[in-house]
């Protein structure tokens, strides 16, 4: 019974995936959300260290350390985007089989929370590198509009 729970629960992240993934918010699309020369929702990444410079009144060298900071983890990133792409295209294929593989579907599923997972961990690492640049004053301004941002975001 708990391997059929788990692979329904696999199963079903999966249908969601490959509803996401179809609807074109995939990596690489020309404008898509994860294009490569764009790093967060379409804005460059110069874009998004000029609003920070805008919002928290960011230093010159601040913006530079910044802009390093992301620049540093720009290959890890990019692989990461590039192996949940490619499990994502593997579960859609899996699903789309005219025999249904239990087992390569929970391996699949397993493999893409373990992504989730290296995403968490680096998307923290460069915010915690990126808070140590920032000023205790710039630091609660951020978690302000970050507040702001999702609280608007949620209904």
């Amino acid at each position: 019974m708990n391997k059929l729970a788990t692979t329904l629960i696999a199963s079903s992240l999966a249908l969601g995936s490959i509803g996401f993934v179809s609807a074109g918010h995939h990596e690489g699309k020309a404008g898509g959300h994860h294009s490569m020369k764009c790093d967060h929702k379409g804005k460059s990444m110069d874009d998004r260290i000029a609003r920070m410079t805008e919002k928290l009144g960011l230093t010159e060298d601040q913006a530079k350390q910044i802009k390093s900071i992301h620049e540093k983890y720009a290959d890890q990133k990019k692989d990461l985007r590039a192996r949940k792409m490619e499990n994502r295209q593997q579960l859609r294929q899996t699903m789309k089989a005219e025999t249904m593989d239990n087992d390569k579907i929970q391996q699949l599923a397993t493999t893409a929370g373990n992504l989730k997972t290296e995403k968490i961990i680096l998307k923290s690492k460069i915010k915690s590198e990126v808070s140590g640049v920032l000023t205790p004053e710039q630091r609660q301004k951020r978690m302000e509009m970050h507040k702001k941002y999702h609280d608007k975001k949620s209904y």
